[in-house]
Formats: C-alpha cells, sequence, structure tokens
C-alpha cells in the first residue's frame, strides 16, 4: 500500500522513477544480514525514512509530493479499518481497486502481467517470450517487433545461471544450519541422557554408602 502510495505521489513525468525507489527500497531495508539466509520485512519505519529522504534530496529526480504521500497513506488506512465488502468503482481502496481489475482481466495466477486489460500466459520469467508475446497482438507492429529478441539471450542464461547459483547457495545454507541445528539437538540429548544416567548411578551409590553406615551402626550398638 504505501509503495503505491509513493507511485500516487511521484509527479507524472517521472512515473519511471518509481523503480529507482524500489530498487532504493530493497537495497536499504530488505537486505538480508551475512547470518541470515533470505530478505528481511521492511519495516514501516525504514519505508517512511526513505521516504522523508528521497523528498528532501534534488539530486536523485524522483519528485515524491510528501503531502500528496502522506494524504494517500492516510486515506488508505482509513479504508483498511472501515473493513472488506463489495468491491466498488469509487471506492478510494487500491484493493478494492486492484481486486476489479483482477476480475476485469481474468487474472487467476500472482504474480501475472496484464497488458490492455489482456492477461498473458507464458513465462514472465523470460522478457523475449513477453516482448514477443506483445507484438503478436497488434495489428500494425512496430519496427521494434522485427527484432529477434528485446534481451540478450546469453546474457539472460547468464543471470538466470548466476540466480540458480545464488539459490543453490542459499539452499546450502539452510541445510547446513539445520544438520548443525540437528547435531546440537543430538549432543544435547546424549548429555541429558548421561546425566540421568549419571543421578542414577549417584542415588545408587548413596543408598550403598547409607546401608553400610547402617550396617556398622548396628553392629556397633549391638556390641
Amino acid at each position: 500500500m504505501r509503495e503505491q502510495c509513493v507511485y500516487e505521489a511521484i509527479f507524472d513525468d517521472t512515473k519511471s522513477h518509481w523503480f529507482l525507489y524500489v530498487a532504493q527500497l530493497l537495497q536499504e531495508c530488505a537486505s538480508a544480514d551475512e547470518a541470515q539466509t533470505s530478505r528481511k520485512l521492511i519495516s514501516t519505519q525504514c519505508h517512511d525514512d526513505l521516504v522523508q529522504k528521497l523528498a528532501e534530496e534534488d539530486d536523485d529526480g524522483l519528485n515524491i509530493r510528501l503531502d500528496t504521500y502522506d494524504s494517500c497513506v492516510s486515506k488508505q488506512g482509513a479504508a483498511l479499518d472501515g473493513g472488506e465488502g463489495t468491491p466498488s468503482k469509487d471506492s478510494e481502496s487500491f484493493l478494492d481497486r486492484d481486486r476489479l481489475l483482477e476480475r476485469r482481466v481474468g487474472s487467476m495466477f500472482h504474480p501475472s502481467i496484464s497488458v490492455n486489460n489482456q492477461t498473458y500466459r507464458g513465462d514472465y520469467r523470460d522478457p523475449n517470450k513477453l516482448f514477443k508475446g506483445i507484438c503478436s497482438t497488434m495489428a500494425a507492429r512496430p519496427y521494434e517487433c522485427k527484432r529477434l529478441n528485446f534481451v540478450d539471450p546469453d546474457q539472460r542464461k547468464e543471470e538466470l545461471r548466476e540466480e540458480k547459483a545464488a539459490l543453490r547457495n542459499e539452499t546450502d545454507s539452510a541445510l547446513e544450519l539445520a544438520k548443525t541445528f540437528a547435531e546440537g539437538e543430538a549432543d544435547r540429548q546424549m548429555m541429558d541422557r548421561r546425566a540421568k544416567t549419571a543421578e542414577v548411578i549417584l542415588a545408587f551409590v548413596i543408598l550403598a554408602i547409607l546401608s553400610c553406615g547402617c550396617g556398622l551402626y548396628f553392629n556397633l550398638y549391638n556390641k
């Protein structure tokens, strides 16, 4: 909701700069620490601090209007507090608006891509297939549609290899962490068993000492 409010607060002629804001948001508020294996959740405080900073920096060109952003957040918060009912075209709620759009374009999957109210069916992770899919819907295709590829396939393959390698590293780290935890748990259980065994042995030793002491006492008393 707040990310959408930032989009609404950016001037119309620089809407594309919203992606710069998202990239910086992920870098500053969602980057994982070295000890973590996945991204951390974005806190409201970190997000609003970043919006404030970007609004005050003149050289970024993001042109975020803080008054528009604050008003948007207030309205969306009030819409959420009002509960969810049947979506209305006059509703100010982004959730209601998005649900109406979802029904209109027939989107059933998440994430999904819709162009001119038509939902794209295909591998949305491949920009070249998406590019060709958009061109295939045009009766009068522009010159750009004559290009074989929108993105260099070799470069895309290298990016996919890097993504798979990063995912493999995260999986290996998670497995190693789980293995370390399991080994620690096994050691703890073994120590617990040893401690219980030692307690039993100590109890028998104490009983033996008491029995011997009682025996000696009775022998001396009978004399």
